[in-house]
C-alpha cells in the first residue's frame, strides 16, 4: 500500500479512462509529472478482488517494457462497494494518440523496430511465467516523454489453467478490433500455448496500425480477414524493407498454426537487426542495475 492523499489527486485532468475507471495525475504541485493513480470503483467484493489481481500481478512483474504498480489503497466506498487508488509512474501518451493524432518524433523503421522488439520481451517475460495479456492493443502501449514504450493495463492479464481453456469468459476478454482470429472460428480447438499467439497478434495489428497510421484496419467480425491481411502487408511493403515486412507477415498470420511465436518473432528480429538490438541490451542491463540499487536502499 501507499499513503494515498486526496489532495494530490488532480481529478480535474483525465489523462486515461476504460471500463475500468479513470487515471488522473497524483502530484504534489501542478508542475510535478511523475505519478498518475488509476481510480477504480469495485462494486462488490468480487469486483475487489478481480481488481487486487492486477495489483499482485503488477507487483510482480519488473521489466522495463511493463508499467509497473508503485502501491495501491482500499477505501470502504459504501455497503457493498469499495475504491481502490493505484499509483504508477506517469506515461505522457499512448500508441493510439500517435495513430489518431500523428507522430512529431522519428518513426523510422529503426525506432518501431526498437520499440517492437521491446514490447515483445514484455510479452515474453510474462508468457515464461504464464501470463497471457489478452487485450494487447494501442491504447494499452504507454510512451513516456524519453521515448520508452511499455505495457500497461494487465488488469485483463490472467494466469491460465488448462481447465480454464473453454471458459468463454477466459478466452473472449480483449478488445474486438484486436482480437486475434481464432477466437471467432476455433475456440474449442485452443490449447493453452495458442493463447500466447493471441498476444502476438494484438500487438502486430498494433503496429500495423502505427505503421499504416490507420485504425480498424481487421474488425473482429470481417470474414476475410485473410485478404485484409494481404493488402496490409503490401502496404507495409510499399513503405518499409522487405525484412520489417517479413517479420509483420509472421505476427498477423491469420492461421495461428503459422503464426510466428513470441520467441520466434524475437529471433527474427534479432537476425536482421542485430545492430539495434544491442541498444536495447544495454537499455535493459541498466533498467535492472538502477532497480537492484533502488531494492538496496
Amino acid at each position: 500500500m501507499f499513503k494515498y492523499d486526496e489532495q494530490r489527486l488532480n481529478v480535474d485532468e483525465v489523462i486515461g479512462t476504460g471500463s475500468f475507471g479513470q487515471v488522473h495525475p497524483y502530484q504534489k504541485d501542478p508542475n510535478d509529472k511523475k505519478w498518475v493513480v488509476k481510480w477504480i470503483v469495485a462494486k462488490n467484493v468480487d469486483s475487489l478482488i478481480k481488481t487486487l489481481d492486477e495489483v499482485v500481478l503488477g507487483f510482480n512483474c519488473h521489466h522495463p517494457a511493463i508499467v509497473p504498480i508503485r502501491g495501491y489503497y482500499i477505501e470502504r466506498l459504501n455497503k457493498t462497494g469499495f475504491q481502490v487508488f493505484i499509483k504508477m509512474p506517469r506515461m505522457t501518451k499512448n500508441l493510439n494518440q500517435l495513430i489518431t493524432k500523428g507522430y512529431k518524433g522519428n518513426l523510422s523503421e529503426e525506432a518501431i523496430i526498437k520499440w517492437l522488439y521491446t514490447l515483445l520481451g514484455g510479452l515474453e517475460y510474462l508468457h515464461k511465467k504464464g501470463i497471457v495479456h489478452r487485450d494487447v492493443k494501442p491504447s494499452n502501449i504507454l510512451i513516456d516523454e524519453e521515448d520508452n514504450i511499455r505495457l500497461t493495463d494487465i488488469g485483463s492479464a490472467q494466469l491460465i489453467s488448462e481447465e480454464e481453456l473453454n471458459n468463454p469468459q477466459t478466452q473472449l476478454l480483449g478488445t474486438c478490433n484486436y482480437m486475434a482470429p481464432e477466437f471467432k472460428e476455433c475456440r474449442q480447438e485452443l490449447k493453452k500455448q495458442d493463447l500466447f499467439l493471441s498476444d502476438v497478434w494484438g500487438l502486430g495489428i498494433s503496429f500495423a496500425e502505427l505503421c499504416l497510421m490507420k485504425q480498424g484496419l481487421v474488425m473482429f467480425e470481417e470474414p476475410n480477414k485473410g485478404n485484409i491481411v494481404e493488402k496490409i502487408l503490401l502496404d507495409i511493403q510499399a513503405n518499409f524493407s522487405q525484412d520489417f515486412t517479413d517479420i509483420m507477415k509472421g505476427m498477423i498470420n491469420v492461421d495461428y498454426k503459422q503464426r510466428n511465436s513470441v520467441k520466434g518473432t524475437l529471433e527474427l528480429i534479432r537476425s536482421k537487426y542485430g545492430k539495434i538490438i544491442v541498444k536495447i541490451f544495454l537499455e535493459f542491463f541498466l533498467f535492472y542495475i538502477e532497480r537492484r540499487y533502488a531494492n538496496s536502499m
